[in-house]
């Protein structure tokens, strides 16, 4: 996101925001950082590119309503960037850095279980279904161009059909 750099401080002034140094390490597809409100309140600024994976994430804070994931306070979403002022929600130690992975397949499906929710009406949520092809059509599409040393050709087909 190269206008990154100007659209911070843009959305720090419209939501009247002191921001504090980013959160390290940075995610791939997002700027995250703490904020002050200017009624002194903590808050965290999150800041993107718009991409699939990240589609109606917005609605879906609206959605759970702070059950099992933080309030969405405001939105700004434009062609270029989605910002999501959001409640304060400190990182701490990774999950891959606090528990084997077993457990934490454990605590990630307990997690998304207490998340899963019935969508009201007319919601604007696709099925997980899509987006799941979609990343097997590009891991495919990516393995069938790699050069070099690759996956096993039936251990890359019955991951893609996982996902599928």
């Amino acid at each position: 996101m190269q206008r990154l750099p100007t659209v911070v401080p843009e959305i720090a002034q419209r939501w009247s925001l002191s921001l504090g140094p980013p959160y390290q390490p940075g995610g791939m597809a997002s700027w995250v950082a703490p904020a002050r409100t200017s009624a002194g309140e903590s808050v965290v600024l999150k800041v993107g590119f718009p991409h699939d994976e990240a589609l109606h994430e917005a609605e879906g804070l609206i959605a759970w309503n702070g059950r099992g994931a933080v309030q969405l306070i405001d939105s700004a979403i434009t062609e270029d960037y989605w910002a999501l002022l959001l409640e304060m929600c400190e990182p701490a130690t990774p999950l891959s850095e606090s528990l084997p992975p077993q457990a934490q397949d454990r605590v990630v499906a307990a997690l998304l279980t207490d998340l899963w929710i019935e969508p009201v009406a007319r919601h604007p949520f696709r099925p997980l279904a899509r987006l799941c092809d979609a990343w097997a059509d590009g891991f495919e599409h990516r393995y069938a161009a790699a050069s070099g040393p690759r996956l096993d050709t039936g251990i890359a087909r019955a991951g893609a059909a996982l996902f599928r």
